[in-house]
């Protein structure tokens, strides 16, 4: 299959340009054009329409397509050594790991609303009058509506495709199912939805075209709550006496586009509560987790939202020890998510529409803006700034700080104070930058199409230019375990034991323990979070409070800051970078992984790791809060061992926790793979908020992984 998003880039690329009118209004025409230029098929057997790409070119100018693209994936030469005269913005993402800007390509629509009115209908509501409205806002609006109309005529073509086919094919079962494709395509997503089939090619239509409209990248489009917004038409054809099996069909073709189109980290959730408060978990969410088990795929993602409601069958099923050898599903704690959404501000009556979506962040489902890496912040900076009279340890700060420099703490108190400071300028400079770039971004790059399903259409606004109801950047902070056990090895040796000043521990970890031997053994003899460590444990709560307050200051209008533990894979090159640091980790070490910590620090067990991640408050963590855990395999093979794991699981949720990802792979198969990897190559794993094919992961990707899943 030829490469079909740098097909679809250049594609959109070729379109000419449309002069004399807004941002807005030239994005519609050249959407509307790309896609009425871009190939379109329907493959053989398939309920579904919707396959577009290059592979549907005629032979000739197929192959010179295949061959471009090939000619440009080709391995380039090495990156050359970074410029002595970088920019600031450089500098401090190449030299430090911090970095601002805007993260296109997340979010998860309004499929629902599609559903249920149609286009049509979300065009009714786009010319609707509003008092007040600017000439701006009234020309955005007109470009949502020719957006959508975009993707109608899109659908048309595949029907115009379908009976074409159709005409050459003798009355059967063949003709019949180019029909009935064809009569889907000519209703939805003008239309709504009558039936399962029109759902389904409905929201396909919607997420595709959704995906296509970010252009340059569609990593994290999440369907969300499928099993709720297609459920009413599923229920119709039940009712009607549609067999399962031709449901099921259905779902089937909708998972093989989205292995063929997707990347891992659209969510499909399954399950939680509804608008009512019951258990949301019905017919349709046990057959698409017997759709994903059928074919262990690593896309799309998905996620079980786990609360005391959910029947005790439902959970064996999610927890299924095929699925669970892929890594997936993700389990999300409902209560302690609504929690964590009603802080940051959502409004009580939208909580029933809050969705997982991407790796690990928490939406309102077709009401948000979500920008998963707007700000990333290496925590062991500003401890180093404060250790080191403002400077960090290996290289000059491009920023200027207004904080004094203190070089004679008396406290830990003092020292915590002080990292807060330089973290705050730090988290100043991002949110600002963050903020400009986004906001010049939506105004020059806009997004009708999907601004429109996701609650721009009132504000007559871009996705990017605060238009949605709610704004929320997520704030990675990366390291922050680290920083802790840091401060705590310093708590311990200076101002409680004194058996080190404070000198003397930041000269040995500037020499990379070097010559240092004394210090480094006190040092990892230290109390480390995730022990069930009072003292250590309290620490980290204490700088995730400190990180949170920082950030959630600013907080504006509809505007939200998120903090997040969230580091994907990021805590390996980030820590490339990072200087050794006081809790024993050298230079170049990896930092610890998203809430969890680095490994062979924790030693008392599963349990120890999921009180010490509850006692981080994380109701403030909106923005992502995953914690990785490996169990047995055979503790899921019984029903007593499923509902011991889920008792686990609903205590760790009880006491807040947010996520879990849970592998069952075991590490001797990890090695087994490294060595012999053509033997191993359908074995997969939970890599941090998506699932992969281990022997596909870059080498630096598979070691960390196998430092984790030692027992």
């Amino acid at each position: 299959m030829i490469a079909i998003r740098p097909y679809v880039t250049k594609l959109f690329q070729k379109t000419p340009p449309v002069a004399d009118v807004s941002a807005s209004a030239a994005f519609a025409k050249r959407f509307s054009m790309l896609l009425e230029r871009l190939p379109i098929g329907i493959e053989p057997g398939s309920l579904l329409a919707g396959d577009f790409g290059p592979d549907y070119l005629p032979a000739p100018e197929r192959d010179a397509v295949a061959a471009r693209l090939n000619e440009r994936s080709r391995p380039s030469a090495p990156d050359p050594e970074p410029p002595a005269d970088m920019d600031q913005p450089e500098l401090m993402a190449q030299r430090f790991g911090i970095r601002a800007g805007i993260t296109i390509g997340h979010a998860s629509a309004d499929y629902a609303r599609v559903i249920e009115q149609g286009v049509e209908g979300i065009i009714a509501d786009v010319a609707r009058p509003r008092a007040n409205s600017t000439p701006e806002q009234l020309d955005y609006r007109r470009a949502m509506a020719a957006s959508l109309e975009a993707v109608v005529l899109w659908a048309e073509r595949y029907a115009a495709l379908a009976e074409q086919r159709a005409e050459g094919v003798a009355p059967g079962p063949e003709r019949e199912r180019l029909l009935q494709i064809a009569r889907a395509c000519r209703r939805v997503p003008r239309l709504p939805a009558q039936n399962f089939l029109e759902a389904v090619q409905s929201f396909w239509f919607t997420h595709a075209a959704a995906m296509i409209s970010e252009i340059i990248t569609w990593d994290s489009m999440s369907p969300g709550r499928m099993d709720q917004y297609l459920w009413p038409c599923f229920c119709r054809d039940i009712e009607r006496g549609v067999p399962e099996t031709r449901l099921e069909a259905m779902l089937d073709d909708l998972w093989a586009k989205f292995a063929r189109y997707c990347v891992a980290n659209h969510n499909v959730n399954i399950g939680g509560v509804d608008a009512h408060g019951g258990d949301a978990f019905n017919d349709l969410s046990a057959l698409i987790l017997r759709v994903a088990k059928k074919k262990p795929r690593t896309v799309p993602l998905l996620s079980v939202r786990v609360h005391p409601g959910m029947r005790k069958e439902d959970f064996r099923l999610a927890a299924d020890p095929s699925l669970m050898k892929t890594g997936q599903p993700t389990f999300y704690g409902e209560e302690a998510c609504r929690k964590a959404l009603l802080k940051r501000g959502v409004a009580p009556e939208e909580l029933s529409r809050f969705a997982a979506g991407s790796c690990m962040a928490l939406v309102v489902q077709g009401r948000e803006y979500s920008g998963m890496w707007d700000v990333v912040i290496n925590a062991l900076t500003p401890l180093e700034l404060a250790l080191n009279a403002g400077q960090p340890f290996s290289a000059e700060f491009p920023l200027a700080l207004t904080t004094p420099p203190n070089n004679e703490y008396r406290s830990i108190d003092e020292l915590v104070d002080q990292w807060a400071r330089y973290l705050s300028e730090i988290a100043d400079w991002c949110v600002e930058r963050s903020a400009t770039y986004t906001r010049e971004y939506g105004r020059h790059c806009p997004n009708p199409f999907l601004s429109a399903l996701i609650g721009c259409i009132d504000s007559g606004k871009d996705r990017s230019d605060f238009g949605a109801p709610y704004h929320c950047s997520t704030c990675d902070m990366f390291g922050l375990v680290n920083a802790a056990d840091s401060l705590t090895a310093i708590e311990t040796l200076v101002f409680k034991e004194r058996r080190f000043t404070l000198a003397e521990l930041v000269a040995a970890a500037r020499a990379n323990f070097e010559g240092h031997a004394d210090a480094y053994r006190a040092i990892s003899q230290c109390p480390k979070y995730g022990n069930d460590d009072e003292q250590a444990d309290a620490m980290a709560a204490r700088l995730a409070g400190r990180c949170a307050a920082v950030l959630r200051a600013h907080d504006h209008d509809n505007v939200h800051y998120l903090p997040s533990f969230h580091t994907l894979h990021g805590h390996i090159d980030t820590g490339r970078k990072t200087p050794a640091s006081l809790d024993g980790r050298l230079t170049g070490e990896p930092l610890a992984k998203n809430v969890g910590t680095v490994p062979g620090r924790a030693h008392n067990g599963l349990t120890a790791l999921l009180l010490s991640a509850t006692r981080i408050d994380q109701s403030e963590f909106s923005g992502g809060q995953a914690l990785d855990i490996v169990i047995d395999g055979a503790l899921l093979h019984t029903p007593a061992g499923v509902d011991q794991f889920r008792a686990l699981m609903e205590t760790y949720f009880a006491r807040g926790g947010l996520q879990l990802h849970v592998n069952t792979v075991s590490a001797e198969e990890l090695r087994a793979a490294i060595k012999h990897p053509k033997q191993h190559r359908d074995l997969m794993v939970r890599v941090a908020g998506y699932s992969a094919r281990f022997v596909n992961l870059e080498e630096k990707i598979q070691h960390d992984l196998l430092a984790r899943f030692e027992r």
